[in-house]
Formats: structure tokens, sequence, C-alpha cells
């Protein structure tokens, strides 16, 4: 696919952005291509199937896939309560938001973390790491010691 050189542009932006504000992986992807990909039932704590980018906003061009070092068992501590019990997990949506503001102000609208889209299979689309014999998503630098966070983008 061709791109323009302004959409070529505002990717190096966004990527070059979300590096210098707490993103130590970067890739993007179409939303057509994670559309294009099977659905699965998700299990865990979401009992559901995974969705398409058009059940979270209209229009939807591309996904921003961030990936984020946890190098220290701190990383794994958990607090009682439904949401973002891990404290890794409320820095990285915070980092994900700087993100989206920035693409905001670009003159796009944007989601945080689609949380019913495969983020594995869209890192391994992004580029980040391809899937291990146990299903984790293993990073040339990181090996799995990485999570993942997204935001979908009309831009």
């Amino acid at each position: 696919m061709i791109y323009s050189e302004e959409i070529q542009k505002l990717t190096r932006e966004v990527k070059e952005y979300a590096l210098s504000h707490g993103a130590e992986l970067v890739g993007i992807i179409t939303a057509e291509s994670i559309d294009a990909t099977p659905g699965h039932w998700i299990g865990w704590t979401v009992q559901a199937d995974t969705q398409k980018t058009e059940d979270y906003m209209d229009n939807p061009e591309s996904i921003v896939v961030l990936g984020y070092q946890v190098w220290d068992d701190i990383h794994e501590l958990a607090f009682p309560g439904k949401r973002e019990r891990q404290p890794i997990y409320i820095k990285m949506r915070l980092y994900a938001r700087r993100v989206l503001r920035f693409i905001q102000r670009q003159g796009y609208n944007a989601v945080v973390y689609p949380h019913l889209l495969s983020q594995k299979r869209m890192a391994q689309l992004a580029g980040i790491g391809s899937f291990g014999k146990n299903s984790l998503i293993i990073n040339p630098k990181y090996g799995p010691w990485f999570r993942l966070h997204s935001v979908l983008t009309d831009a």
C-alpha cells in the first residue's frame, strides 16, 4: 500500500513521540490488518469474543501498538480491585494517553486501549515480536518481558 508523504511523516512523528514519552517498543498497523484476522474467545477475566476496530470508532485507519519493558518483579505487584490492579498498567495507560493527545492535536480521533482487540496479534502484525510456543509474544531485545498497550485512530 502506498501512503502519502503526510501520513508517512505523521507515522514517524507518532513513533518518535511514543518512544520519547515512555514506550520502549512502537509499531503501527492498519485497522484492516487486525480486522482480517480470525476472531477468538478471550476468556479469563473478560468473557467475550474479540471485536473489530469499527466497534470502537467510525472509520478506523491505524493502531499504534506500544510495548513497555517490565524488568523487575515490582511490575507484577497487584492491588485488590477489578481494574488496573498492577501499577505498571496505570503507567502504561498514562503513556498511551500522551500518544492519544498527540494524535488528537494533529486533528485526528483516537481511542486508548481497545481491550477486545487482540493485543498479542496486533504486536505480531506491528513487528514487535513473534508468538512463542507458550503463546507469549517474544521480542528480540526484551524477550517476553514487556507489556502491551495500544491506541486506535482514524489517522
